[in-house]
């Protein structure tokens, strides 16, 4: 058996964290044993784990306890400001009996393994010349030291070919293969059968999921929505997620006096429920690396209207399962005519009947067995 490490910071809400959450509850124990190395112990995402099957370890854990309280806060500002990533890595990486290292996040996470002693892989899950966040954070001090980290690894696995194509001329990369994001479609559809005790308007409802940052791009989409609402459309938006422009979005919100068309929702454990409710999925993204939820959507049959990024260009074949857009403004007439136009809202719907069978767990997970076991 082949001894796999998992190394990402948390089990928060996000996209990669659920992509892995999805990846190691379908993987093959016969062949692996697992180890998930988590950062810092948190994230709503944990219970979704069989813990019974792999061994879990983390470095900063949450206490009651003064002392432990004190030491954990020491331990997070030496890991993160203080500390060199090679030192941490000694520190916090098992040096031992590990077959292969995989850093399924960016940023601290690939710092830090690429120091480990063998065989380390890297995930990429986004777009990383359209959102530099591991440079414009600090955690990397420029192009030249990411890239550097990165050559360190014997592989790099991107989730889709733009990713790809950025990692492999943008980094210089050399060992870079794509695998799609497995898609659990078979519990996407049972959980959806659920109830919610969200109720939705008897309007037009679109909806979108994801993290409440400025990558997303919803203080743009809010705006789009106020436009439509001026136009005498009565249209709804609900957004799952939280994040850190919760505040500047409801303040767009209040200032353009549609508090009630707009519903943030913030994390929901079961968005499928939700989603099979609603009439669109709107990605208002600046960038993406495969949007997750968007085949999450796609797999609902809910239709998609996009901003034309990496990752949804992929996902909807240049229109051929959706609509891409290369403007807000574009974005705007998209939506109005799905609203509007009986005949465009129905070849989108039928756009995106065609997509369904793309999303099978079984290739992609096949495809991560031949990646680790080759390890």
């Amino acid at each position: 058996m082949k001894n796999i490490l998992f190394f990402i910071e948390s089990l928060s809400g996000g996209g990669a964290e659920k992509v892995l959450v999805t990846l190691l509850n379908h993987l093959d124990y016969s062949k692996h044993r697992i180890t998930l190395l988590i950062l810092v112990d948190t994230g709503i995402l944990k219970k979704k784990i069989d813990f019974s099957k792999i061994e879990y370890r983390t470095i900063i854990r949450q206490s009651s306890n003064p002392f432990l309280k004190f030491w954990y806060k020491i331990k997070y500002k030496l890991i993160y400001r203080y500390l060199p990533a090679k030192f941490v890595s000694k520190w916090i990486i098992p040096q031992k009996g590990i077959d292969t290292y995989i850093a399924f996040t960016e940023g601290y996470c690939t710092k830090i393994l690429a120091y480990a002693p063998k065989n380390k892989y890297a995930w990429v899950h986004i777009d990383l010349k359209a959102l530099p966040w591991t440079i414009n954070e600090g955690i990397y001090n420029n192009l030249q030291e990411e890239k550097i980290a990165y050559s360190k690894y014997d592989k790099v696995i991107c989730v889709s070919n733009s990713v790809k194509k950025i990692m492999t001329n943008e980094y210089e990369l050399e060992h870079v293969e794509t695998i799609y994001n497995p898609i659990d479609t078979h519990d996407i559809i049972e959980k959806s059968k659920k109830t919610t005790s969200i109720s939705v308007s008897n309007g037009f409802n679109l909806i979108s999921i994801g993290r409440l940052v400025p990558q997303k791009g919803y203080d743009l989409l809010i705006p789009i929505v106020s436009k439509l609402i001026k136009d005498g459309i009565n249209v709804h938006l609900y957004i799952l997620g939280t994040g850190i422009e919760q505040q500047n979005l409801e303040k767009i919100i209040s200032k353009e006096g549609i508090n009630n068309h707009i519903h943030l929702l913030g994390f929901q454990e079961n968005p499928y429920s939700i989603m099979e409710k609603m009439d669109l999925f709107v990605c208002s993204s600046r960038s993406e690396g495969y949007s997750l939820v968007i085949a999450e959507a796609l797999t609902l049959g809910i239709p998609v209207i996009s901003m034309n990024c990496s990752g949804p260009n992929e996902l909807l074949d240049n229109n051929k399962y959706g609509k891409l857009c290369y403007s807000y403004e574009e974005l705007y007439q998209s939506i109005k005519s799905a609203i509007t136009d009986k005949d465009y809202y129905q070849d989108l719907k039928e756009k995106t009947t065609k997509r369904k069978d793309f999303f099978d767990i079984n290739t992609t997970m096949q495809q991560i067995d031949n990646l680790l076991s080759e390890s």
